[in-house]
């Protein structure tokens, strides 16, 4: 299925490589594919009769090269967890970690990818064979004032940018943590007079564990939150969350907007969910546009 994949940077720079074919690559594979990719407007292109695809996370392209006939939608997913596979197990995704972590990726494709034939994209799948220990990216903690000039320790939100795994040295002074990050994005149409005519609210909600064993996590969510249809009533001040997909590892409890789960480890998406109802008109900013004719003469 995948003829070959690799990893580069925006100057073009090669980082990483995997080969499946029988044949040896180009040297220039990296400025063939830089030059390419200028040339069309979509991640999308065909080469030296194969079809190339590509995301982008940071400054760093991740390329699949595959025959002509296969879904692009299954190459983009792959890409997309193979990038996943690489924040979980290095931390974070970027240059500096793919090149001090290079021999760990290459663990971790060749558990994902088997003469070409994607086999195993899971984080808690994979692990159990994986031997290298990955750069640990410290974490920074904040000091700030707190109330009555007392100072709280406030961790820092790149906290969560470190691997699953830990080295040697590490794994004594592991805490059990998890961090959750609710993620929402607003799309709103204003008029010309500032009043606004249209708006979306899709979000979502992103958990990343660091638990061992498997533990169980209950989460609550506020009275005032139902989750279901626009065919169902709701009253003043109520949050509609309609189009909500979980995930498989969710499960809702008997008790009224409680939700189980049982979190694999790494990063995964625990819902996704569209806003409705009287917040969609309370947005946290407004938006007034201001033209000014000018003479036709200067």
């Amino acid at each position: 299925m995948i003829q070959y994949l690799f990893v580069i940077n925006s100057k073009g720079d090669l980082l990483l490589l995997k080969n499946y074919q029988r044949m040896p690559l180009a040297p220039d594979i990296a400025e063939s594919f830089m030059e390419n990719k200028n040339k069309v407007d979509i991640p999308v292109f065909k080469y030296n009769g194969l079809v190339h695809q590509y995301i982008k996370r940071e400054d760093l392209y991740f390329v699949a090269a595959v025959m002509e006939g296969i879904s692009e939608f299954l190459i983009v997913e792959f890409l997309q967890r193979l990038c996943q596979l690489c924040k979980d197990f290095c931390g974070v995704v970027n240059e500096l970690a793919v090149r001090q972590n290079l021999m760990l990726l290459h663990e971790v494709i060749d558990e994902v990818v088997d003469t070409g034939v994607i086999q195993q994209t899971a984080t808690e799948k994979i692990r159990p064979f994986i031997h290298s220990q990955p750069t640990v990216v410290p974490v920074k903690v904040i000091d700030q004032p707190g109330l009555f000039g007392v100072e709280k320790r406030v961790v820092s939100g790149s906290a969560a940018n470190k691997p699953v795994i830990l080295s040697r040295g590490d794994l004594e002074a592991r805490r059990n943590e998890v961090f959750l990050d609710v993620i929402e994005k607003i799309t709103a149409q204003f008029g010309s007079d500032g009043n606004l005519q249209r708006s979306d609210v899709r979000g979502e909600i992103q958990m990343k564990s660091f638990l061992t064993g498997s533990p169980v996590i209950h989460i609550a969510l506020s009275d005032n939150i139902v989750i279901g249809t626009e065919e169902q009533k709701t009253g003043y001040g109520t949050t509609l969350l309609e189009d909500c997909q979980f995930h498989d590892c969710v499960k809702r409890s008997e008790r009224k907007n409680t939700f189980i789960i049982s979190p694999p480890q790494g990063e995964f998406l625990v819902c996704s969910y569209q806003l409705s109802g009287e917040v969609m008109s309370q947005l946290p900013f407004r938006l007034q546009a201001i033209v000014e004719d000018y003479d036709t003469t200067r």
